[in-house]
């Protein structure tokens, strides 16, 4: 008994041993450290994971939250925002590809916790084509109010040794690298305005618009109707703010595109307007090809331009 004991004992540290040589050589080889441990493995796309951990340690009420896709991410500037209406009460909670139905999810779940009084989405077109994510949302709540203590728990509760395989040298490289679209350093409020200079930009994103009427979901209006609802129920204000096409792209549109676009437009309006909440068209506006790093994400200086026409034709936002 006592030799299988020690077997056991010895196979157990032989393990160990072997596994933190892995690991110590996996790090060397990729230069990365414990600082680059990804996100808690909270849902199946990674920068949601990543923007759950900067909300957990943030740790702010915010009056004003802007929930959204890459859309609300990338082309909201926040020093912006904040100066329209007065108050740095602002948290960006957007994360990659979320489709309606996540962001009424989020919006739920986010206004047990920030209480908030003006709800701000900017969108495009791709975001009524969303697969739905999928979250563990039962335990959300409960890791947004999580110490850093606590957080181990959540990264035990989850594992998955595929995902932080994956994640470790992806996490650095979205937390680093700002020349590319998977950039993820937040400004303090949790936006990502991507930076113009030496940008990598794919071509294929470039010239993309998304605008074919097949691929529209009905199921996510329906969920913008009850983010508009939701909204109106709560007394928060919304504003819907429709993200335009670079004019390169715009310009080019036949008149099957644009009556795909302008019937999108339409729907998006109506529901927003018929829970009396706001709905600004930038595609009103002209905006230059130099503005953008595809045909509908802005670069740094875009989105600047972008939320200022917004926040300029809103009314009734102050807090004050």
């Amino acid at each position: 008994m006592k030799l299988y004991l020690k077997n056991i004992l010895f196979f157990l540290c032989y393990a160990f041993i072997v596994s933190a040589c892995l690991i110590a050589g996996y790090f060397a080889y990729y230069g990365i450290s414990l600082r680059d441990i990804p996100a808690p493995d909270l849902s199946e796309s990674y920068s949601f994971n990543e923007k759950m951990e900067f909300l957990r340690k943030r740790n702010k009420n915010a009056d004003i939250v802007t929930i959204g896709s890459s859309m609300s991410l990338n082309n909201l500037d926040s020093k912006t925002i904040i100066k329209h209406v007065g108050s740095d009460s602002y948290l960006n909670l957007s994360s990659w590809g979320m489709s309606m139905k996540d962001i009424f999810l989020l919006l739920k779940v986010q206004s047990e916790i920030h209480h908030p009084r003006v709800l701000i989405l900017a969108n495009s077109v791709l975001d009524f084509q969303m697969t739905d994510k999928n979250v563990k949302y039962p335990v959300l709540k409960l890791f947004l109010h999580s110490s850093d203590y606590r957080q181990v728990y959540y990264h035990l509760k989850f594992f998955n040794l595929k995902y932080y395989l994956t994640n470790f040298k992806f996490a650095s490289q979205v937390r680093s690298v700002g020349n590319n679209y998977e950039f993820l350093g937040y400004d303090q409020y949790g936006a990502v305005n991507l930076d113009g200079n030496n940008f990598q930009i794919d071509e294929a994103r470039w010239k993309r618009d998304y605008l074919t009427a097949s691929r529209f979901l009905p199921k996510e209006y329906a969920y913008l109707d009850s983010i508009s609802s939701f909204c109106e129920r709560s007394k928060i204000k919304f504003f819907f703010l429709q993200s335009p096409y670079r004019t390169g792209l715009y310009s080019k549109f036949d008149e099957t595109k644009m009556k795909v676009l302008k019937d999108h437009v339409a729907k998006v309006e109506s529901s927003v307007s018929l829970h009396h909440q706001t709905f600004i068209n930038a595609n009103n506006g002209v905006w230059g090809d130099s503005l953008f790093v595809d045909g509908t994400h802005f670069n740094r200086q875009g989105a600047k331009a972008f939320t200022h026409y917004c926040f300029g034709n809103l009314k009734g936002i102050s807090l004050n």
